[in-house]
């Protein structure tokens, strides 16, 4: 069961990359402000934070208990 959810958070790593990339560069055209350009980082180091969070409970969940939930 670990490996297996294990296996699918790392196959999703390169399409969430690729989606940020194309999302940096449809936004790179855009004039951002200076407050803006740092709520947009602030967003994203945010967004990182509480996803490998949420990735590492929902882990460390289904190490100790079966699917049955889902």
């Amino acid at each position: 069961r670990e490996a297996a959810a294990r296996f699918s958070f790392l196959m999703s790593a390169p399409i969430l990359a690729g989606a940020g990339a194309k999302k940096f560069l449809e936004l790179r055209h855009e004039t951002l402000t200076g407050h803006q350009q740092a709520d947009f980082i602030i967003g994203m180091v945010t967004a990182a934070v509480v996803g490998y969070i949420a990735i590492r409970v929902l882990l460390r969940y289904i190490s100790r208990h079966s699917y049955s939930v889902f």
